[in-house]
């Protein structure tokens, strides 16, 4: 196929390049801003040409050493050909183009975004897939838009401790490969304890793999989980995490942010942008555990804290108990139904809210705009579904964006994490 020169323009969510080609759009991953190259078409999948760099003529200034043998081939990362500071700034720049685009607002304040104290060895969480086919197995990351996976025995990204039991884990399944298994998932926590949780189809008809890994996988514990049923293996059941100055407890099957080092940074900012001084209801739907709810607590009168996964919530209660707060009421319930039995026992000056990637439902978009607290704090892993429902919000008339804060939860991927400021019109 014959290779084409390309000037990449701008990055787009996902981590792609985009540059044109007979005025029409292409996506080279791996690209930068300011890239020359040269490129052969791909693929053309919903509406959208591919390229892969076959020669980079000119580099983006922002481009940099990779220092991962791995990046390119395995699906963990996007960024890593790109220097930190320009990292950064293009997650800014993604991120105020994606909630123009999407939303259709204009003039939105998307602040310089938070830098991560820590660009290496920052995750605290992994899961992986397991393959065991045709005689080839591995634990790894599929390849990007694929299900090809790349065998992975270390990862820069990864912390210490975990990649220690990813190397052991490594070796001992190819060894001793259990049939069932699908994918594993290391959690390490403040402690650096770090808890093994295999994944599976069934749950093994023999116990005899059990003696082996735990002689050979240095973990304080290990379950073993089946659809919805979680089975504790030996040792530790929680990982124990410490944040300004509170802890907490979460479990195997429980949210828990993987770059703990940014964790204060996001709560002090939440914090600091709550601006009524007197509140006496505040609501945090999706509370996970409690990591919000715990210094939410001591700016309102009465959180309800709404959680609907079981583990979660019954870590939350644990947590809010551990750290001594009182005033926080959890509910156990999905975001609608807490709204649904909130909404007729309070009328919350705040409310806040940290869903899935999945963003929210119209639904749930409605029943806030129906409730129309003072100030709406959206948390958002997912620019494009936040864009989605801010424009929701927003077409109601009731509120007005004050700002949003991204923040790199993720260094050398192209994850953006955000805070979006709704406040009330006057």
């Amino acid at each position: 196929m014959a290779q084409e020169e390309i000037c990449i323009e701008r990055l787009v969510y996902g981590g792609y390049g985009l540059g044109y080609l007979n005025k029409q759009v292409v996506f080279v991953p791996f690209s930068a801003p300011g890239d020359k190259l040269l490129i052969e078409r791909t693929s053309f999948r919903k509406g959208v040409q591919w390229g892969e760099i076959k020669q980079i003529i000119k580099p983006s200034p922002s481009r940099t050493t990779q220092f991962c043998p791995n990046f390119g081939v395995c699906g963990g990362c996007q960024f890593q050909h790109i220097s930190y500071s320009s990292q950064v700034q293009f997650k800014q720049l993604t991120l105020q183009d994606t909630v123009t685009r999407l939303s259709k607002l204009r003039d939105v304040k998307i602040n310089p975004c938070i830098e991560s104290p820590i660009q290496k060895g920052y995750r605290n969480r992994v899961r992986l897939q397991w393959m065991d086919k045709c005689g080839k197995k591995g634990l790894g990351f599929y390849k990007p838009r694929s299900h090809k996976l790349v065998p992975i025995e270390h990862c820069p990204i990864l912390s210490d401790e975990i990649n220690k039991c990813l190397g052991q884990l490594f070796l001992h399944l190819c060894k001793n490969p259990i049939s069932e298994l699908r994918e594993i998932q290391l959690t390490k926590g403040s402690d650096s304890q770090v808890l093994l949780t295999l994944i599976a189809h069934s749950f093994p008809k023999s116990n005899s793999y059990l003696n082996k890994l735990r002689d050979n996988v240095d973990v304080s514990g290990a379950s073993i989980c089946v659809k919805s049923i979680n089975k504790t293996l030996w040792g530790a059941k929680h990982t124990n995490v410490f944040v300004e100055g509170n802890k907490f407890q979460a479990g195997n099957n429980a949210f828990f942010q993987a770059n703990i080092s940014l964790l204060p940074k996001l709560i002090q900012y939440i914090l600091k942008i709550i601006t009524a001084k007197n509140i006496n209801a505040g609501i945090e739907l999706y509370a996970g555990v409690g990591v919000f709810s715990v210094p939410l607590s001591r700016k309102v009168k009465t959180l309800f804290a709404v959680e609907i996964n079981r583990q979660a919530a019954t870590d939350a209660v644990t947590n809010l108990d551990i750290n001594k707060i009182k005033n926080v009421v959890l509910y156990p319930l999905s975001a609608k139904d807490g709204l649904d039995i909130l909404s007729a026992k309070c009328s919350p000056e705040l409310i806040l809210i940290d869903p899935p990637r999945e963003g929210l439902s119209k639904t749930i978009c409605n029943k806030l705009i129906q409730i129309a607290p003072q100030q709406l704090i959206y948390i958002s892993c997912n620019p494009s579904t936040l864009a989605r429902d801010l424009k929701i919000l927003l077409d109601s008339g009731i509120y007005e964006i004050s700002d949003i804060q991204p923040l790199d939860m993720f260094p050398h991927t192209s994850h953006i994490e955000s805070v979006c400021n709704l406040q009330k019109r006057n």
